[in-house]
Order: structure tokens, then sequence, then C-alpha cells
């Protein structure tokens, strides 16, 4: 396969009272291209669709697992019609998600097509975010009054949610690709679809997803197709595997998803160093034993791809022990809350983590909160676990700070909870139970008084964890509370900004013996 040269290159569904507005996008005829709308950040992406060659109307369910937030929602639905005057840029469909509200109007935005693809029939993909119409838990989506009688090919959907764990560096390229082996160019084959990402010092598994339709699977033996994927750094190839026969109508007749993760004889390992990845579906046999070998390739339609990949890592943090203290008052949304502490790490003259911490909230949705580590109010079994310093080279004026970035983690105890959230009351035994805890601090400027909470001046939104900060910035604080003691426990609290008043310092420790 031949790497492309070439750069490969919103919706959003406002549900008012009475007023709809949509805007179309072309993300990619016969190729496909960066999604148009904005991509929220997430831990994951849930895909799922339903076959709809021959019902008007799709059902699709899925559950959001308990602890996950539904972050963003798109709807993907692709067909043909022999008729290109009935294609429109903007078609209305109807969706009922089971809140009793019954069918409501989708403006959905053609992506893609119209291509003429096969016996005169005209594809074309359609998109909506539908974020407001997904909760979390439980979902059955009924999609119904699909346009393009002459072959609903199907629908789906990608959900990002935030599970609590790491984010992702989650990238969509979507539009409208058909391919079937016999057809004159560019209809015989898929244009090669590129991602492009930072470089990690270690290896990642990724996940490769994607979301095809018209493999037809009507007598159960399924037809020919390939996923060429190939790992690039730079220029030079540095890992490339071949897929056969991963598509044959999952999703029920005419559609499929595909995950590389999911899949028990795949993996999708990127290598240290590697800055892109190419993947070319494509219709053919592969001739290789493959489990459809000898049958006709399938024709069909792929309308979006997703990589889903951990977060680049930078070297490994050779910087002398360390430690953080402090105390600092910060705004987030409408809450005020501060924190205090000191934790050192392990060194010559203690083998062991050090300190306490403590954070209150004042007020705020979560109501007045009280969390302690290691303090003469937190319950017994509370303390430090781990100091860990990083992005070296710190920006006091003096040289004293090694480090602008320290994380601390630890398990702590509510001893003050006043009218909060069902989550948290769910979660917490007031002066009982015990919970896992992070926090992340960032040491970037001397003492800050009043900061007005704007992050316009070359401030990192949200922080700088995983990059090197800017010197100048107010100190940024951050902690997330875990529902239990077990890290991988559903965050049940978390409060993230730059400070308002107050300072943290990061300072060096002796190193241990």
């Amino acid at each position: 396969m031949i790497r492309p040269k070439q750069l490969v290159t919103s919706m959003f569904v406002a549900f008012t009272a009475g007023v709809l507005c949509s805007a179309a996008f072309a993300d990619g005829t016969e190729t496909l291209g960066p999604s148009s709308l904005e991509i929220a950040s997430g831990t994951s992406t849930i895909q799922v669709g339903i076959g709809a060659k021959i019902t008007p109307y799709s059902v699709i369910e899925f559950t959001v697992p308990a602890g996950a937030t539904v972050k963003q929602a798109i709807l993907y639905w692709e067909g043909s019609t022999d008729d290109a005057g009935e294609i429109g840029d903007v078609e209305v469909i109807t969706m009922d998600n089971g809140d009793g509200n019954g069918y409501l109007p989708v403006p959905s935005d053609r992506i893609g097509g119209e291509t003429n693809f096969v016996y005169g029939r005209f594809i074309s993909t359609y998109r909506a975010d539908i974020s407001n119409r997904v909760v979390d838990g439980y979902n059955r989506l009924v999609v119904h009054d699909l346009p393009l009688t002459d072959n609903r090919d199907g629908a789906g959907v990608i959900v990002i949610i935030d599970d609590g764990s790491e984010a992702k560096d989650i990238q969509i390229q979507d539009g409208n690709d058909g391919a079937y082996f016999d057809w004159p160019a560019p209809l015989d084959t898929m244009a090669p679809v590129t991602f492009t990402f930072a470089p990690s010092d270690v290896d990642r598994e990724g996940d490769l997803k994607l979301q095809v339709g018209g493999v037809t699977d009507a007598d159960g033996l399924g037809r020919t197709s390939t996923i060429d994927v190939e790992v690039y750094e730079g220029n030079t190839l540095v890992s490339s595997f071949l897929l056969a026969d991963k598509l044959a109508s999952s999703e029920g007749p005419e559609w499929d998803v595909y995950s590389i993760l999911a899949d028990p004889s795949a993996s999708l390992l990127i290598p240290a160093g590697a800055d892109s990845l190419t993947f070319h579906l494509d219709s053919r046999d592969a001739a290789n034993g493959n489990p459809f070998e000898g049958r006709t390739p399938a024709s069909m339609v792929m309308v979006a791809s997703t990589l889903e990949l951990p977060a680049a890592q930078g070297p490994e943090d050779e910087s002398e022990p360390c430690k953080v203290l402090g105390c600092a008052t910060g705004i987030d949304d409408c809450s005020i809350f501060s924190a205090s502490g000191y934790a050192a790490a392990a060194n010559a003259h203690n083998a062991d983590v050090t300190g306490a911490w403590s954070h209150r909230q004042f007020w705020g949705y979560e109501g007045r909160i009280r969390f302690e580590a290691g303090t003469c109010w937190s319950a017994p079994g509370t303390g430090l676990l781990s100091v860990e310093c990083s992005d070296p080279g710190g920006c006091d004026a003096w040289g004293k700070a090694p480090a602008k970035q320290t994380d601390v983690t630890g398990i702590g105890s509510f001893s003050k909870l006043r009218w909060t959230t069902p989550t948290i009351a769910a979660a917490v035994t007031k002066n009982e139970s015990l919970h896992f805890f992070e926090v992340h601090v960032e040491d970037l400027s001397s003492p800050t008084w009043c900061w007005n909470g704007n992050s316009d001046d070359g401030c990192a939104d949200g922080g700088s964890a995983g990059q090197e900060a800017t010197c100048g910035c107010p100190d940024f604080y951050s902690i997330k509370i875990h529902a239990t003691e077990d890290p991988t426990s559903p965050v049940i609290y978390e409060k993230a900004n730059y400070i308002s008043w107050g300072n943290f310092r990061i300072r060096s420790l002796p190193a241990a013996n």
C-alpha cells in the first residue's frame, strides 16, 4: 500500500422551543476526512449500529457503564436511492429515546455523497450530533423516517464517554467512501485514511474502529474485504499488518461496526516514536486462507473511522525526590474551594511518603465538603501513598524548585459533608468510608492574589499535566476523589483550576540512601 502524501482532509442539534438549527458540512466524498464536528475529550467510545435494509426504522440499544458520563453522541446513517433528486443536504429524520416525548425531529447533515455507485444508485451519508438525546445508563434509540427509500443500509452511533480513567486521544474521520472491486476507478477502491498524533516515549496499545454499510451476509458465508494498517515514524514505516474478512454485517444486514481492540485475533500496537497511522479498507480477496477466500469481494460504504490512543508519555522522570507544600483557594464554576498540605516523597531521612492533605469546599453544587488525609480530623487508615515530580526545571527565580508539577495520591475520608449530591451521598459514610484520591499541583509563580480566573494569557486550559507547563501562570491545583479505596473506582468528586489566592511550592529532598 502506498502511503498518501497529501493531508487527508457541526452540526450541533439544538432542541429549543420550536427552534431547530443546522448547518451542512462535507467531510468527504469518496474519501474520509477529519470530522467537522468539534470532538469531545473522553476515555473511550461506545460504538453500535443496526442494519436497516428492510424496516423503515432502526432500534439501537446500548448501555453507558455505571460511573461513566456521556461527553458526546454522534448518529450516522447511510443509504442509496435511484433518484438523485431525492437527496438533500439536510434530511430531517425522527428519533425516540424513550423519554416519553415520542419522536422528535433530528436534522441530519449530509457529510458525503451523492455518489453514483452501483446499478444507478446514489449513495449518501448523513450525520447528527445527538448528545442531548443520550443518557447515562441504558439507551434505546428508535430512528424512524429514514429517507433514501431504495436502500437504507443502516445507522450507527459513536458515544464518547468519560469513566474517570486516563483520557485518550480520540480522533474521528467521516464521510462517504464506497468501493466495489469490479467498478471503474475511483469506485473500485477506497482512499487511504491517515491519523496523525503526538509521538510517545513508550509503546501504546490503541484501537481503530470502523462503521461500514453495505456489506451483505445473506447466505451466512460473507464476502471478502481487507484492512491494511501501517504505522509510521515520520516517513519511515515501523509496523504493518493485514486484516482479512472482518466485515460480515455484524450489526444486522448491511451494517458493520468493527473494533481492533475487541477482536481477539488482532491488536494495534503503536511503537514508541510513531506519529501516524494509515489504514486502507478495500474490496478484495486477500487469498491467504481467510474465512471467505474465493468469494466475490464486498461492495461497501465506509462512513466513519475512529482512532483511540493513550496520551503520549515523555521520558521516565529522573528527578530527585521532592516535596510540595502550601495552601490556596480556587474558584471553579459556581464553587469555592481551598486546599492545604505537605507531601514529601521517600528520601534519605524517611523511608516512606510523609505528610497530610486537606481539601475543603465552602459552597457549590456538591455541597459543603471537608476531605482529609493523614490529619487529626481524618478516619483511621488515611494517609499519603505517593509523591511524584515531573516537568523538570522550576519557575522560581532562585532555582529552588526542581520541577513545575507534582502528583500526590493517597487515601482520605470525609469529615464534613452537607447538602451534597446523591452520587456522593451514596458512596460516603462521614468519618468512616475511605477513598482513593489524586492531587495535581503546578508551581508556576510567586503567591497569587485575586486572580480573575481567565487563562487567555497563554495558560493551558485545564492545566498542563502530561506536557510542559508555562511559567508565570497562577499555580494550578486539581483533585479527584474516588468512590472507594480502589483507584479504578468511579470518580465522585473533582475540582480543577488555577488558584485565585495562595501559593504552592515544590522543593527538592535529599535522595534516598
